[in-house]
């Protein structure tokens, strides 16, 4: 993930001058280095908050924005605002949702951000703050509530905070088939293995290993298509793949026990 030091000192400076307004005097529990620790919460202007490219709930949809526009930097407002597009687009009905939601109700969860501003959990609430509520008079839509993450904190804690608030088995929340197995993949190459991958979201090791098979076989048949990272074109076919693998994992057990 990349760095914003210069907006690190705005967020500082933010807070040390209103702080009475800023700090919300509660906290969030996330786990870092093993450790259940306790994050500030604080309200921040919107634009103290970026989005988060590497996002696995759109990791699929983000794939595609790159492959039409390179790599995205939402520091870059031409890049923020495709972000901020696809965020709302990608489930419209959820999308009008949590609008009416955020006007009725308010902030009911608090978001989790890097010490730099870059949003871990709450990107999809960012995008409706900023595009549908802000600059309507209602100062409460001005502000998001979030939880600020340490410096420094370790890239591999920050995957697992994601996959904790997200992607966990008892969190039911919309991460889409193919974004599941991307965001697995993620993890392992950020150099989770697979035992902490299973630990962290609640599933067992062998249903890790599946989906990282599935999407082996989802990449092989892209590869086939000459179309690589092109995974809207299987997005409605994943349990297609997912029935050929338990076929083809049926067939090693078949082989190993005639050996």
């Amino acid at each position: 993930m990349m760095t914003n030091p210069q907006n690190a000192k705005k967020i500082d400076s933010y807070i040390d001058k209103y702080r009475t307004i800023a700090d919300l005097n509660d906290n969030e529990k996330v786990r870092i280095q093993g450790k259940k620790v306790k994050l500030d919460v604080f309200r921040l202007p919107l634009d103290c908050l970026f989005y988060n490219a590497g996002n696995g709930r759109f990791a699929k949809e983000y794939l595609k924005l790159q492959r039409e526009h390179g790599k995205l930097d939402p520091l870059k407002q031409e890049h923020a605002d495709l972000i901020q597009k696809m965020l709302l687009e990608q489930n419209p009905g959820k999308t009008d949702w949590l609008e009416n939601n955020l006007r009725d109700e308010g902030q009911q969860e608090y978001g989790i951000i890097t010490h730099d501003g870059f949003v871990i959990n709450g990107n999809r609430r960012l995008s409706v703050l900023k595009s549908r509520l802000s600059g309507k008079g209602n100062d409460d839509h001005e502000y998001m509530n979030v939880a600020r993450l340490p410096e420094n904190v370790e890239h591999q804690d920050i995957i697992k905070i994601e996959l904790e608030k997200q992607m966990a088995r008892e969190q039911k929340l919309d991460y889409g088939p193919i974004n599941k197995l991307l965001k697995i993949e993620d993890c392992r190459n950020s150099g989770l293995t697979v035992p902490q991958i299973a630990a962290t979201i609640g599933f067992t090791v062998e249903e890790i290993e599946d989906d990282l098979e599935k999407l082996d076989l989802i990449r092989e048949y892209l590869e086939f298509r000459k179309q690589p990272d092109n995974f809207e074109l299987v997005d409605e076919l994943s349990d297609h793949f997912g029935d050929a693998l338990q076929y083809w994992l049926s067939k090693k057990q078949l082989k190993r026990k005639r050996f």
